[in-house]
């Protein structure tokens, strides 16, 4: 925790979006680690028997009647087109994953009432962070108003070692009067109102890794009327990004100023525990309904960071390039994500196939970071930064499945609300899936294809002084996943 003082001191403006940015990463679920589940619409609360079930309403897992090993890769084509001031740019990057691999056993209690007692073991994915997104555009301002902002009142040597005081040691921000040793100012006019320069600036953000879950359940099924089940997981959080910022003045419109970069590089690992209980209830033979309620994940999370900025100017000596480089930042912080709810019903046609639904409530403005009690203002701050930050979110998605004979057709739809209290932050998903299956006595697959779009807007820097540019995103996640099962 040695570094987390001078990051808020020093960089509460842009380091506290990106805490409340960390909140919201580790506490987005993704639902759908077979491909049958994910062709359904991840709607498979109520239905059961399908492994992805232990990490969504473990109750499910109740439905087996024979064992069953299963895994499942995966395809993923991630797309992101950003625009800023009318510049639209696109990144796309592809990833192969598993995303599941799981083993159940499935036995028969003695009690004569409960009609099977099933254990399952396996590792889920959970989260993909794979994304790349660049933009460029010219707006007004630099980033290095947010520079000055910091360093406003410190001495240089009282400069925080990741943002102002390698921007003071690359010649970004500066100090004109001797006198004023806690002044600075820059190349570029303060005055909003005075600035009608517009700044080219670039960036590109890339990101990867993922969160997944060893999960242990058990689930019963009551005399065929009533089905129990629960999960212990264990995620595991892997998370690297890397951003370039760039800042250009082609046309010599800034005095001295050529060029900025700033270089930032994260790392988070960590792991966590959580449970998942569910219940399904057998209304008829054709209609069914759950619940599941998930608690939250206490996530115990490492972060090492770096960054590095490189500013070139041109005076009566000629082309100067300077650059400063930052501190190898380390921090370790544990977070506690929300708790979950879900409600679920589904409808069977006999043999022929169901039609299911389900609904998610999560609170996500309830997630809350947890440091040493040395830093409590610093905790107090994060977690206000939270509740101003993010709302309650409900979740819809919706499936059904056709069978004919052994094979099956699949299709589905979910829509996700927005995290965020400011709507104009984004947030908003929506995807769609559909699938092809084929089950056999002793043998299964299934074939399933998943679009989800969301858009969602970055701030690459803040300041006081002049608007915010913004890089609104749009980000087109396609998933190819094809499962195989063996029963036993």
């Amino acid at each position: 925790m040695k570094y987390l003082t001078l990051i808020f001191l020093f960089g509460a403006l842009t380091l506290s979006a990106q805490n409340t940015a960390d909140a919201l990463r580790y506490s987005t679920f993704q639902f759908g680690s077979t491909a049958r589940a994910v062709g359904a619409g991840n709607a498979f609360g109520a239905l059961g028997g399908d492994f992805s079930v232990v990490n969504q309403n473990p109750a499910g897992l109740a439905v087996y009647r024979k064992g069953e090993f299963v895994f499942t890769p995966a395809f993923y084509d991630i797309g992101t087109q950003t625009e800023v001031a009318g510049t639209v740019s696109d990144e796309t990057t592809t990833r192969f994953s598993f995303d599941n691999v799981g083993l159940v056993f499935a036995g028969r209690p003695i009690a004569t009432k409960w009609a099977t007692s099933n254990w399952g073991i396996g590792f889920n994915r959970t989260a993909n962070y794979h994304r790349r997104f660049n933009y460029g555009g010219s707006t007004r301002g630099s980033i290095t108003d947010e520079f000055l902002e910091i360093a406003d009142g410190f001495l240089p040597e009282e400069l925080d070692d990741f943002q102002a005081g390698p921007a003071f040691d690359a010649g970004a921000i500066f100090n004109p009067d001797p006198d004023d040793p806690t002044f600075y100012t820059s190349d570029f006019p303060l005055d909003s109102e005075a600035d009608p320069l517009l700044i080219r600036k670039n960036q590109l953000v890339a990101s990867e890794g993922g969160t997944s879950e060893l999960s242990v359940s058990y689930a019963a099924n009551y005399d065929e009327k009533f089905m129990i089940g629960f999960t212990v997981g264990v995620p595991v959080v892997n998370y690297v990004e890397a951003k370039r910022y760039e800042e250009v003045d082609a046309n010599g419109e800034v005095d001295f100023f050529d060029e900025l970069f700033f270089d930032e590089d994260l790392t988070v690992t960590g792991i966590g525990i959580n449970g998942k209980i569910g219940v399904i209830g057998l209304i008829t033979r054709e209609f069914r309904v759950g619940a599941a309620v998930h608690t939250p994940s206490w996530l115990s999370l490492e972060e090492s960071f770096t960054t590095a900025i490189t500013y070139q100017f041109t005076d009566d000596t000629g082309v100067n390039r300077n650059q400063g480089n930052g501190a190898d930042g380390r921090n370790e912080f544990n977070l506690r994500t929300p708790w979950r709810t879900m409600l679920s019903g589904a409808y069977l046609f006999g043999s022929n196939g169901f039609l299911s639904a389900e609904v998610e409530f999560v609170d996500q403005s309830s997630a809350r970071f947890n440091y040493d009690d040395a830093f409590q203002a610093d905790e107090d701050f994060a977690n206000e930064q939270i509740d101003q930050t993010f709302k309650s979110q409900v979740n819809f998605r919706l499936g059904g499945e056709v069978a004919l004979q052994k094979f099956r057709a699949r299709a589905g739809v979910q829509l996700n609300g927005s995290p965020y209290e400011n709507t104009e932050d984004g947030g908003v998903g929506t995807g769609y899936s559909g699938g092809l299956g084929y089950r056999g006595n002793s043998f299964f697959a299934d074939l399933a294809y998943q679009r989800i779009e969301f858009a969602d807007t970055y701030r690459p820097y803040r300041s006081d002084f002049l608007p915010a540019t913004l890089a609104d995103n749009t980000t087109t996640t396609q998933r190819i996943m094809l499962t195989l099962g063996f029963k036993f």
